[in-house]
């Protein structure tokens, strides 16, 4: 299949207006810039966007000789031509749209002006037109070099787009085919997909970031997969937001772990590592949802290592859990904070673990004074609510806990610590009897009713 050029069928000559300075900082002759890779990238990126809403797209490469730039690449895109509106800046129908690749309208022309730069000849039928893209002089600018279009009518009209790229050299197309995941086909085993996301487990693709099956860069991490996601990217393709990245990975991942295609095992194992990006992302950032996800990391954790296990970072930590009678798993930053998502964050369960009774007392166990003190404090709440529940003394499994109210068993725990101090068991004693009908600890109406039970016991001693 050939596009056919009669000089007879000449036009026009349309001037763009990108000067040849701004095409050559595009180039890969400059750090980060562009080459044939990027130029046929945003062809083949227009024809996906075609095929994706129904216009189909046809790629065929025509090798050329083994070394040399004689291979063309064709990229037709059926059912669809376009207008001179397009070869303007901005002219483009994409903006917005983000079921499309492209989002600046600017990938035609630049892609057109690197390509020629770079000794690759660019010929598009549109329909009942050819335009030959070149770069040339102006007169109309001062004798500018800018990006020149050749516009013949085409002697056999067709209803499509259709881009041939010529002196793409074999080594050239195996990159680009390499580059696009849509052009060949990817092994079962080589990716776990969920919609327009997948993560790409194939060895060839591990630390590679691809964005709707174009690839963009090398991640900035070691990871431990490759990534095809519909992240946010800058203008020239080569960057991903990083707050879009860290989110989409996030989230790919944790649908991977809730469907069963990453082991909870193999997840886990993942994030052990501090210096992937995945343990990075799960460390540092972490998006909404996937309850499920939670609960099986959790459910794993806690099967692995106890009931009373919690997840820590430094061996300090770890002592200190062992002090509040929890089992403390020094892990990486990231399996923390996933697992402390269920499981509550650390200082939240030492706090509750110190006040688990580590034994509940009998009169027995107790000396006369602590008992006088106890039947004490009592008498001055004579009348009270008080009398309603149950007041016991045990032993805390935390040092420093001097009491505990329970509404659900109306029962209040007194510290056998604190006995031998009247002025200790009857503030105590207070204090949680103040707790009464669910009152927060420093609430005013929880002062109030402290201010209210003192009071009481100033009557009874008046009287």
């Amino acid at each position: 299949m050939a596009v056919k050029i009669l000089k007879k069928n000449f036009i026009e000559t349309l001037e763009l207006t990108f000067n040849a300075s701004y095409i050559s900082a595009k180039s890969t002759d400059r750090k980060g810039g562009w080459g044939v890779w990027e130029g046929c990238r945003e062809f083949l990126q227009n024809a996906k966007d075609a095929d994706d809403i129904g216009n189909p797209m046809w790629v065929t490469y025509t090798n050329g000789k083994a070394g040399g730039k004689g291979g063309k690449l064709h990229i037709v895109s059926k059912g669809v031509t376009f207008g001179r509106e397009m070869l303007i800046l901005g002219g483009g129908t994409k903006q917005g749209d983000d079921r499309q690749r492209g989002q600046f309208c600017e990938g035609f022309k630049l892609a057109s002006a690197v390509l020629v730069d770079h000794d690759c000849p660019v010929t598009i039928e549109n329909g009942d037109e050819i335009w030959v893209p070149r770069l040339g002089t102006s007169d109309r600018f001062g004798g500018a070099e800018i990006l020149l279009v050749d516009v013949y009518k085409n002697p056999e009209p067709q209803n499509q787009y259709h881009v041939v790229i010529d002196h793409l050299g074999r080594s050239d197309y195996a990159l680009v085919k390499a580059r696009c995941l849509f052009l060949g086909k990817q092994k079962k085993n080589d990716s776990i997909e969920f919609g327009r996301k997948r993560i790409l487990t194939g060895d060839k693709y591990v630390g590679s970031l691809f964005c709707r099956g174009l690839y963009v860069g090398d991640l900035p991490e070691k990871t431990a997969y490759g990534y095809d996601l519909p992240v946010e990217l800058d203008r020239d393709r080569k960057m991903a937001d990083p707050w879009s990245l860290k989110w989409e990975i996030c989230d790919v991942l944790k649908r991977a772990v809730n469907s069963g295609k990453i082991p909870v095992a193999d997840f886990m194992r993942m994030l052990g590592s501090n210096d992937t990006l995945e343990s990075t992302v799960f460390a540092t950032f972490d998006g909404y949802g996937h309850e499920k996800f939670y609960e099986k990391v959790a459910e794993a954790f806690i099967s692995e290592h106890g009931e009373n296990a919690v997840p820590v970072t430094e061996m300090s930590e770890s002592a200190e859990a062992k002090h509040h009678g929890l089992k403390g798993v020094v892990v990486s930053p990231a399996i923390r904070k996933v697992v402390e998502v269920k499981t509550g964050a650390f200082e939240t369960r030492k706090t509750e673990a110190a006040a688990d009774i580590a034994r509940r007392l009998s009169a027995d166990d107790l000396t006369d004074v602590e008992l006088e003190n106890l039947e004490w404090a009592l008498s001055l709440l004579k009348g009270t609510h008080v009398e309603a529940y149950r007041v016991n003394v045990v032993e805390f499994v935390g040092e420093n806990v001097l009491g505990q109210w329970s509404g659900a068993e109306m029962e209040i725990r007194l510290a056998k610590r604190i006995m031998l101090d009247k002025k200790e068991v009857i503030s105590t004693l207070v204090h949680e009897a103040a707790h009464h009908g669910g009152l927060a600890d420093g609430s005013i109406e929880h002062r109030d009713a402290c201010d209210s039970l003192f009071a009481d016991i100033i009557l009874e001693l008046a009287g």
